[in-house]
């Protein structure tokens, strides 16, 4: 057999004038004589690797190159039949743009905290395995029989249990086609989505064992190889996300679907592919991942955001460094100050925001989102909204109508201290709206009227700074997102 291959790949050497590979494992004298995906180490054909799983069973991947156990050397008192996979340790990080920053006391303004941009706190995580077969176990040749031929037979690679403690995860073996989005990654899942409407922003949350699943797989401790991938009939893009949280026991994440036809329907699906060490960042533009999102670093200092923002009164918004070099949106003077968002209307959603109270400028002080507005509410619209209070004892959801405080519809106990970050997210939807402070502590209220739709940000008798402004689309029931079996790349 190997002759023949050999024949025929003469054959093809000559009527296409290049030259011809030499088949897997074979002798060579530059990488030229290999095939596309080996390299030529001490005279042999050998396959490139960043670990155990991408080399056959007989072999070890030992300085970025699959050597077998024998060449790899014995000085790890390995056995023959055992393969030593030392990934070393890798440092995990969580991180979470939602979370509370706590100012020094003696900076006057506050921290940005940034899920992509910077990590948290890390805990090493050892991903030390082994892969082990056993003495008497028949050897079977590998799915992708191009490599091997009936002169030399190729043992699967070992079949560890995925459930045991410190075993390198084993998954399906998927081919290298066309379908595969980039080859330098290792791994992927496909993304089980439910009915959702076009451009709804989906999150995806793992937690427990499905996280870990997707951790172990990855290659670097922050999850920037973490890719969401949208796979059609004639090419493959790589999807826009917002990674809310990564480590080992939680992982969040958020994308948008990238048409305006409901899913499922038409053609393409979407994965989930990790296990590259690449340099270059993921996609990560959340103006591509939500309705509106709005940082404020595209603005200059003084700026009062007049293109995105309709603030009144105008002089009382102003962009400022927020002490750490990042922007953010500041609110400042007596009375009640609302800023606009320009083009941001929905009667069903979901507003976020990251808020910090600094100072009271008179009593109560408050600082909240504004939902369901009818013009700028100065004029004397009607509207909701959810608030935040300086040094009170509650937060909840509460009416104006024409211009007319009417009193808050629901409430629940929560301190704001100054000086400190706090997420608050306002869900509304038919006659239904939830304010939600920190991700656990929400107020309800019912009976809410559903013709208006403009939303803007508000303070009252407060200074206050904003950021990561966020609007998505809301249906109830939302649309199911969950993550389907592991493939790995077959060589």
């Amino acid at each position: 057999m190997l002759r023949s291959i050999l024949i025929a790949c003469a054959l093809a050497a000559l009527s296409t004038l290049t030259a011809c590979p030499l088949p897997a494992g074979t002798s060579c004298s530059s990488t030229n004589d290999c095939r596309s995906d080996e390299i030529c180490v001490e005279q042999r054909c050998r396959f490139a690797c960043n670990s155990n799983v991408e080399c056959r069973g007989s072999e070890t991947c030992q300085g970025g190159v699959c050597l077998e156990r024998s060449d790899a050397g014995a000085s790890d008192g390995a056995g023959p039949d055992t393969a030593i996979l030392d990934r070393g340790s890798v440092d995990r990080s969580t991180s979470d743009r939602g979370g509370r920053d706590v100012l020094p006391a003696d900076q006057p303004a506050l921290d940005h905290a940034g899920a992509d941009q910077r990590a948290n706190d890390t805990a090493p995580v050892d991903r030390a395995s082994s892969d082990h077969l056993a003495s008497d176990q028949t050897l079977a040749d590998l799915a992708t029989s191009d490599r091997t031929t009936t002169d030399q037979r190729v043992g699967d690679r070992a079949q560890p249990d995925v459930t045991a403690p410190d075993r390198t995860p084993v998954d399906a073996c998927a081919p290298a086609n066309p379908d595969w989005w980039n080859t330098a990654f290792a791994h992927r899942a496909p993304l089980i989505i439910g009915a959702a409407p076009g451009e709804y922003t989906l999150e995806l949350e793992l937690t427990g064992s499905a996280a870990a699943a997707l951790t172990d797989r990855a290659l670097t401790g922050n999850g920037s190889d973490v890719r969401v991938v949208w796979i059609g009939a004639m090419n493959a893009v790589e999807i826009n996300r917002e990674l809310i949280a990564y480590g080992p026991e939680r992982v969040v994440l958020r994308f948008q679907l990238q048409t305006t036809q409901s899913y499922p329907g038409g053609s393409g699906a979407y994965y989930l592919y990790v296990g590259a060490s690449l340099a270059n960042s993921p996609a990560a533009d959340l103006k591509k991942v939500y309705l509106f999102f709005e940082d404020f670093e595209q603005f200059a200092l003084g700026s009062n955001a007049s293109t995105l923002f309709h603030s009144y009164p105008n002089a009382g918004w102003q962009v400022v460094d927020s002490g750490s070099a990042h922007h953010v949106f500041n609110a400042t003077g007596s009375g009640a100050h609302y800023s606009e968002l320009i083009g941001a209307t929905l009667i069903d959603g979901v507003i976020e925001a990251r808020i910090a109270l600094l100072v009271a400028t008179g009593t109560p002080a408050s600082a909240g989102l504004i939902f369901r507005a009818t013009g700028m509410p100065n004029l004397g619209g009607d509207f909701y909204y959810g608030r935040l209070s300086l040094a009170g004892s509650t937060m909840g959801v509460c009416e104006v109508n024409n211009g007319n405080q009417i009193g808050c519809l629901a409430t629940t106990p929560f301190v704001a201290n100054a000086d400190t970050w706090y997420p608050l997210e306002i869900r509304f939807r038919a006659a239904d709206a939830t304010a939600t402070a920190e991700h656990s502590v929400s107020a309800s209220a019912s009976g809410l009227a559903t013709v208006n739709q403009q939303l803007a940000l508000m303070t009252y008798n407060s200074e206050a700074l904003f950021d990561d402004v966020k609007v998505r689309k809301l249906v109830v029931p939302e649309p199911t997102v969950a993550l389907g079996g592991w493939e790995t790349r077959c060589r």
